[in-house]
């Protein structure tokens, strides 16, 4: 069996067997600020960036629950988080009082349960989403210290701690983006766009079509890649009510569609999986398997 936790409000969702399978899930014992980042290692979940002062680590497992291992050295949030082997990678995002956007890049050792710095990116960014890809990490888009949107991708090196420029930038600038890899692509979601980029090739094709909401400003929504279907929950958006006031409401559908599907550009559309008990938006997401 195969669940997809998000943590604003800590549900479980079976992406096998009934369609609307919902239920609660351990809630995480400490203050969740906004933006936490969620990475997986050895099929237990990481979460980042919590805490009172944004700077806490905790672990979940099946077999011990939650428990705090580590802390990082700079609280943040906004940022994103990948595992290398049994390190996980603490990038960038901004701090949680002054809203400093961060260049840094932490190092988390999972053995130990240290956190040391050991970078720093070309553009210090917010928002952006991150995956690894061989031996490396790359870091798409977000938001610069001025606020404006980055159409970069930026190429985290762990082995000699270094960060390049690809030499193709995206389409154009995407923040709040979500990202994952299927086979040798990364797909990538943000607010109304839907991009591919080929790792092998270097390239990078637009899917529009493959938005997962036609209505603008559509965002924090859970993403995961399972059994070649990527998964979308949830998400808020923005409407202006009677009175001319804008209004922020949640989502509780889940949807999917076959990562084939987006790269290939076939003629298709997101299906709907079934719905949450509540509307939520959702800060972090992860897959995690266990034994049905």
């Amino acid at each position: 069996m195969l669940i997809a936790v998000e943590f604003m409000d800590s549900c479980k969702i079976k992406l096998h067997g009934q369609s609307e399978a919902a239920s609660p899930f351990q809630a995480l014992p400490v203050k969740i600020g906004s933006f936490v980042a969620a990475a997986v290692y050895n099929n237990e979940v990481f979460i980042t960036g919590v805490g009172e002062e944004c700077d806490e680590i905790w672990r979940y497992s099946f077999a011990s629950g939650w428990r705090k291992c580590g802390s990082l050295l700079q609280s943040r949030h906004f940022h994103c988080a990948e595992f290398m082997d049994e390190t996980m990678y603490i990038i960038g995002g901004c701090t949680p009082a002054e809203e400093i956007v961060l260049d840094s890049v932490e190092a988390y050792n999972v053995l130990t349960e240290k956190t040391t710095i050991v970078g720093q990116l070309k553009f210090g960014s917010k928002d952006s989403a991150s995956v690894a890809y061989k031996d490396s990490i790359y870091i798409f888009g977000g938001t610069d210290k001025d606020e404006k949107g980055l159409d970069c991708v930026q190429v985290f090196n762990p082995v000699g701690n270094t960060c390049t420029l690809l030499s193709t930038s995206m389409p154009r600038a995407a923040e709040l983006v979500r990202a994952v890899l299927w086979k040798t692509f990364a797909i990538l979601l943000f607010n109304a766009g839907c991009f591919v980029f080929n790792f092998e090739e270097n390239t990078w094709q637009e899917r529009e079509q493959f938005t997962p909401y036609e209505e603008i400003n559509i965002g924090l929504y859970g993403m995961v890649l399972e059994n070649e279907r990527i998964f979308i929950i949830c998400g808020v958006f923005k409407e202006t009510d009677a009175g001319g006031e804008e209004q922020i409401n949640c989502m509780d559908e889940v949807k999917y569609i076959r990562a084939s599907n987006v790269v290939n550009n076939e003629a298709t559309k997101w299906q709907t999986y079934g719905k949450l008990p509540k509307q939520t938006a959702v800060i972090a997401s992860a897959k995690l398997s266990i034994a049905s």
